[in-house]
């Protein structure tokens, strides 16, 4: 009887461990392997074209940063950059902020594109790409999910994992440190 109540003990134990796991919250979408991953994001500021100065961190009422590197030459950015930019329009209001670093030589590229896909999120111009050096970007797509407090939180090339992501951090509830 007593070997009978400890395997009950032990199995108990097993389901209520395997239970409070399932309490922890959404787990992030798989992340590419990068080095900035779970590191502070690095720190840019830059003119978006035409509109205002954009960067990393955010302004105090941005949550979740997702920085997309972007070429107007690269077919997987035409997918990406209107998935991102619904991202945008829909969750803008929530605090989540997209700026596309577009790595083109030519604004008027990078322009055209954005036209063509109906882009309506920041874009900031890199051409000698010292901004996709700083991250580590070696190929385009490339998204960063960047949480509040300036850490890279998912890097990857799907933007429908990263919309995950930034619902994940935003259902977080985590406000950005104000610097």
């Amino acid at each position: 009887m007593r070997g009978k109540r400890s395997w009950q003990g032990v199995v108990l134990a097993a389901a209520a461990g395997a239970l409070l796991a399932g309490c922890g919250g959404p787990k992030m979408p798989s992340s590419v392997r990068h080095p900035l991953m779970n590191t502070a994001a690095p720190v840019f500021e830059a003119e978006a074209m035409g509109t205002r100065e954009v960067g990393v961190p955010g302004d105090y009422l941005t949550r979740v940063i997702v920085v997309d590197f972007w070429a107007s030459w690269c077919a997987a950015c035409t997918v990406s950059m209107p998935a991102l930019d619904a991202l945008f329009r829909e969750r803008q209001a929530d605090g989540v902020m997209v700026i596309g670093v577009s790595v083109d030589d030519s604004a008027g590229a990078a322009m055209r594109m954005a036209r063509q896909t109906g882009t309506t999120f920041p874009i900031v111009m890199d051409p000698d790409q010292r901004l996709a050096s700083e991250y580590g970007v070696s190929q385009v797509p490339l998204t960063f999910v960047i949480d509040g407090n300036g850490t890279v939180r998912w890097v990857g090339n799907d933007p429908g994992q990263a919309r995950r992501a930034a619902e994940i951090l935003l259902s977080e509830g985590r406000m950005p440190v104000l610097q």
